[in-house]
């Protein structure tokens, strides 16, 4: 019984290590970029990333929660405005707190599961290294 326990992978995890690779591979492209080409990319990412709740929202036919989504959408705008105008700081608070946003919010099951861990990962690991080059600049 145990050895079939083994050979079920854990998706979850799967999932959270899986975002925690793209997050790198995300992370090594826009350090590649420069000035407000590298500003831009981390910013499109974070619009992207709130954008999506918002069609996982309508795709469930659920236009309260869209419109509640189009509020975090807004929230990361700020963020976007003022990581594009200045210091990085800001774009590294955004994706740091999206999956804050993430958790407070979304009842269970509104997002694909699966998205949900590698989103939490994924976030988590670019706003750290976002924070990281802000410090040391």
């Amino acid at each position: 019984m145990l050895a079939v326990g083994l050979l079920v992978p854990n998706w979850p995890v799967l999932s959270f290590l899986l975002g925690v690779v793209l997050a790198l591979v995300y992370v090594r492209l826009g350090r590649r970029l420069r000035g407000r080409n590298a500003r831009v990319w981390w910013a499109a990412g974070l619009v992207a990333a709130a954008a999506l709740y918002v069609v996982f929202a309508l795709a469930r036919g659920d236009v309260a929660g869209a419109a509640l989504e189009m509020i975090g959408v807004t929230l990361v705008g700020v963020a976007v405005r003022m990581g594009l105008r200045g210091d990085l700081r800001w774009l590294a608070a955004g994706w740091l707190l999206h999956p804050l946003w993430d958790l407070g919010v979304h009842p269970p099951l509104e997002a694909p599961p699966l998205y949900v861990w590698l989103c939490l990962s994924f976030d988590a690991v670019v706003g750290i290294a976002l924070y990281l080059q802000a410090v040391r600049n």
